[in-house]
C-alpha cells in the first residue's frame, strides 16, 4: 500500500547564504497545493507581525510531478525551494508521515532525478 508522505532534504551554501529544500510530496492532487502553500508560509517567518526577511523564498522549482501508479489516485510533486531561511517546522506543514531522506540530495541535471522519480511512480518510495 502506498502511503501519503512528505520527504525532505536540505543543503546550504555560505556565499550568498542560501538554503535549498528538496521536498517530495505524495498525496491527493487537491492536497499538494495546500501543503506547498504551508511550506511557503513556514519559510516566511513573522516576528512581531513583520517579515524577518523581505525575500525569504528566492526561487521555487517543480522538478517533477505526476500520478503514482496503482495508488488509488495519489499524486506526487518534487520541488526545490531556495530560501534565506534555514529551518522549517514540518509539524506546521503536514501532520502525516514526514521524514528526512538522503535520496533527495541535489542532482547535477534534471535527468539525474529519473531513477528516483521512477521509484516514486512505481510506488516503491
Amino acid at each position: 500500500m502506498i502511503n501519503r508522505k512528505l520527504l525532505w532534504y536540505m543543503y546550504s551554501t555560505e556565499i550568498p547564504e542560501r538554503h535549498f529544500w528538496n521536498i517530495l510530496i505524495v498525496n491527493e492532487l487537491t492536497q499538494i497545493p495546500i501543503i506547498r502553500q504551508k511550506l511557503r508560509e513556514e519559510l516566511n517567518p513573522l516576528v512581531d507581525d513583520t517579515l524577518v526577511s523581505l525575500n525569504p523564498v528566492v526561487s521555487e522549482t517543480v522538478i517533477d510531478n505526476g500520478i503514482v501508479k496503482d495508488s488509488g489516485g495519489l499524486h506526487y510533486e518534487l520541488l526545490c525551494l531556495e530560501s534565506t531561511v534555514s529551518a522549517i517546522d514540518f509539524a506546521n506543514v503536514y501532520q502525516g508521515d514526514v521524514k528526512w531522506d538522503r535520496r533527495l540530495r541535489p542532482r547535477k541535471t534534471k535527468e539525474g532525478w529519473f531513477d528516483l522519480m521512477d521509484k516514486v511512480y512505481e510506488g516503491t518510495i
